[in-house]
């Protein structure tokens, strides 16, 4: 029996019956098809599913007969326009301006309205609300509020008025600040001793016998008194593996030289490697020749290994050569 659109009639019926709400057909087909996702159809004897889920939602339910199974899709930050999806994300769901944001479900750019923090039109452009401003929740807004006191500063993209504060001013002293104490000629380096004058020092320089450096003591100067400092090369009171330089101070008034310290801690003088960085290259280099004698103890290993698969396959060619000649006088006989 051929029937018309939105019809079928099953085997040995005289008579054609209506499509179920939910199915369609076309002309002469001997059965109903169910609407496809995306798409419904409430009323019986269709001859296509008429009812698109709308703009903005989808549904995965096939043969449904109502447009209550299509529900928000793509996600909150995008906007859909296009009807019957049948996928919750798909290249139909296009994102909002950068710094706005939108509820799932939603069909237009003027749907994404600015973010917290920042300011602008409904569908953008939103731009950041500008340091001493805020702005609390997401909604299209023509500036952002000021901070509730007068001079307070918050920081760009502020979300709440407990973002403002106030930065205090700098201040300045009206004293000006003592230099550091330094304690010349400290107990603790009472042996130590510079048991030459200037003129030696100076003719030791000359003749490459003495390694000095000499230096203006500055803001920490006594005048009269202690003016200047001298690092000496080698003295037996430096105690670094790298700096062997110990400093001294000239007294004036008696005309002696007084210990002030190892210049690995005044750092009167800069020295291209310190007592620390070789301690850990000298650890480093442990390592290195530990993990280099692993190596070379696990290349033996393995070294012992091939040998021993050598000879095991060496030993299976000579049984497969024997099984040969075996084989051979096998059928020669």
């Amino acid at each position: 029996m051929c029937c018309g659109a939105g019809e079928y009639a099953s085997p040995g019926d005289t008579s054609c019956s209506a499509c179920p709400a939910g199915t369609y057909s076309a002309s002469g087909a001997a059965d109903c098809t169910s609407c496809p996702a995306g798409k419904y159809s409430n009323a019986s004897g269709a001859s296509e599913c008429s009812g698109n889920c709308a703009a903005g939602t989808y549904s995965l339910t096939t043969g449904a007969t109502k447009s209550s199974v299509c529900i928000p899709r793509c996600g909150p930050g995008f906007f859909s326009t296009s009807t019957g999806e049948a996928e919750f994300y798909s290249g139909t769901c296009f994102p909002c301006p950068l710094g706005s944001d939108a509820p799932s479900g939603s069909t237009t750019p003027t749907n994404c309205t600015c973010a917290a923090g920042f300011f602008g039109p409904a569908g953008g452009p939103c731009e950041p609300c500008p340091s001493g401003t805020y702005k609390a929740e997401a909604g299209s807004a023509a500036f952002c509020t000021s901070c509730p006191i007068s001079g307070q500063w918050s920081p760009t993209r502020s979300v709440s008025s407990s973002d403002c504060m106030v930065i205090p001013k700098a201040t300045v002293s009206e004293v000006c600040p003592k230099p550091p104490v330094q304690h010349f000629g400290e107990p603790r380096f009472k042996r130590c001793r510079l048991p030459w004058t200037w003129d030696d020092l100076y003719a030791g320089h000359h003749n490459g016998s003495i390694t000095y450096y000499q230096g203006s003591l500055g803001m920490l100067r006594v005048t009269g008194r202690f003016e200047t400092w001298v690092c000496l090369k080698g003295d037996p009171c430096a105690n670094d593996l790298t700096d062997t330089f110990f400093c001294y101070v000239y007294e004036e008034q008696e005309r002696k030289f007084v210990p002030w310290g190892p210049n690995v801690v005044l750092r009167l003088l800069t020295m291209p490697v310190t007592q620390d960085e070789v301690l850990h290259l000298r650890a480093e280099n442990k390592e290195i020749k530990a993990e280099n004698k692993e190596i070379k103890a696990e290349n033996k290993k393995l070294k012992a290994k091939d040998k021993k698969l050598e000879a095991n396959l060496t030993a299976l060619n000579n049984e497969f050569e024997e099984f040969k000649a075996w084989k051979a006088t096998m059928t020669s006989n």
